[in-house]
C-alpha cells in the first residue's frame, strides 16, 4: 500500500505513520513498488517508483528525498547511499543531506547495453567498490569515489539468486541452481 509505520515494540501501538505512495502516479494497476527498506542509525531509507526518502526513525519527518527511484536495494556506508536502476543509471548521494555528489549512466555504449548485459539486480559494497550483478550473469565492480567500471566479468548465462560475500568469497546461484564460488 505504499505505507511506511513505526511500531513500538513494547506495546505494539503506532508511534508514526507515512504514506509514500502518490495517488496521482501513474503506477500500473494502482500498486506499490518499492526496494527493500534500509535502516542505520536513526534514519530509514526506502527507495518507491519516483524517488528515493531519508525518514527520521524516531519522528517519521522526512529527511531529506531525491527523486530517483529504484526496485534494487540501496547501499548504505558512513557517509553515502548508492543507488542504482535496473537498467544501469548509478548514483551517489551523501547519507546525511540527500545532495547528489555523483551519477552515472553505465549502459550507454555498445559494449555495454542493457538488452546484451540484462537488468541490474543487486549491488554490494565490498573492498571499497560496488558490485553490481545482472539479470544476464555478469558482475560489474564499480569505483564507489567516482562511478567508473573497474571491471567487469560474465560469470553465468543468468543469475537465480543475489550474490552474498564469506570469507572474501562471492557466492551466488546461476540459472542452472549451481553454486558458484568466486575469489
Amino acid at each position: 500500500a505504499g505505507q511506511v509505520f513505526s511500531l513500538n515494540y513494547q506495546n505494539y501501538k503506532i508511534n508514526w505513520l507515512m504514506n509514500l505512495k502518490n495517488t496521482s502516479s501513474s503506477e500500473e494497476f494502482g500498486l506499490f513498488y518499492s526496494s527493500p527498506i534500509v535502516a542505520k542509525d536513526d534514519s530509514v531509507y526506502v527507495s518507491s517508483f519516483q524517488s528515493t526518502v531519508s525518514i527520521d526513525s524516531h519522528y517519521g519527518k522526512i529527511n531529506w528525498e531525491i527523486p530517483f527511484g529504484t526496485k534494487v536495494r540501496p547501499v548504505i556506508s558512513e557517509k553515502f547511499i548508492f543507488l542504482v536502476s535496473t537498467d544501469g543509471f548509478i548514483l551517489n548521494a551523501d547519507i546525511k543531506s540527500g545532495k547528489i555528489i555523483w551519477s552515472k549512466k553505465i549502459f550507454n555504449s555498445k559494449e555495454f547495453n542493457l538488452k546484451k548485459i540484462g537488468e541490474i539486480t543487486s549491488m554490494i559494497l565490498v573492498s571499497n567498490q560496488l558490485l553490481l550483478a545482472t539479470k544476464n550473469g555478469y558482475f560489474f565492480f564499480i569505483n564507489y569515489k567516482n562511478g567508473n567500471i573497474i571491471n567487469y566479468v560474465k560469470v553465468a548465462k543468468g543469475f537465480y539468486s543475489k550474490p552474498i560475500i564469506v570469507n572474501g568469497k562471492i557466492y551466488i546461484i546461476d540459472k542452472s541452481l549451481r553454486l558458484l564460488a568466486l575469489d
